[in-house]
């Protein structure tokens, strides 16, 4: 069984992971954002989506790779699949894509050298509806095999979405996935510092009432 966390960009798709991490009894890829997870190759002549299945595989990628179809064809090919789609406030992503987004040269420490696709009002919006397309493909045709967690429950109340997950997995829960902060990646902030998370950051809630916050 391989196990993807997914979702849109800036929804809380690389905490969720880090938090699985934390489960003894889950694979780690150790690939923080598997581009190719979904992507069609030649088997025999055919076009399949053949996904790594070690017992209890983990990885994660951004919806945002791959089109409607090829997440429809990859459920299709892999029966055992199951996915963690994460969500959060739509006004929260939308006000961190479009913050985060921007060049190095706009005050974005660590930002690239151009405007993110998503970063761009039309682009953002663009990447809600395709992500909103592709989980009510997946919800509809595999409601059994998609389990929908919310980052703002998750920072809320973490131990009870850790054993939510678990469950939907298959798999004990395991108290470490709440030490997840002593392995999650760190983040460059606004004054170029890598910020270092000590605790669990409720502040990362209701950021769209608060722009000046926005990472």
């Amino acid at each position: 069984m391989a196990i993807v966390v997914t979702g849109v960009g800036r929804s809380g798709t690389n905490m969720v992971l880090e938090i699985l991490v934390g489960n003894k009894n889950l694979l780690d890829s150790s690939t923080v954002d598997h581009r190719s997870i979904f992507s069609p190759k030649k088997v025999n002549g055919e076009s399949v989506v053949p996904i790594p299945h070690p017992s209890n595989w983990l990885t994660r990628t951004d919806i945002s790779n791959f089109d409607l179809h090829q997440v429809d064809k990859a459920m299709s090919d892999n029966p055992d699949l199951k996915l963690i789609w994460v969500v959060r406030d739509p006004r929260d992503v939308i006000m961190s894509k479009l913050k985060r987004g921007q060049p190095e040269s706009r005050g974005n420490a660590g930002g690239g050298d151009s405007t993110s696709d998503d970063a761009t009002v039309i682009g953002c919006i663009d990447d809600m509806i395709h992500g909103y397309g592709c989980y009510s493909i997946i919800v509809n045709n595999y409601p059994d095999r998609v389990h929908t967690v919310r980052m703002e429950d998750v920072l809320i109340n973490m131990q009870h979405e850790c054993e939510l997950m678990c469950d939907f997995i298959g798999v004990p829960y395991d108290p470490n996935m709440l030490n997840f902060m002593e392995w999650m990646r760190n983040y460059t902030g606004r004054d170029g510092r890598e910020v270092i998370y000590t605790e669990i950051d409720h502040s990362r809630i209701g950021l769209w009432r608060r722009p000046q916050d926005v990472y």
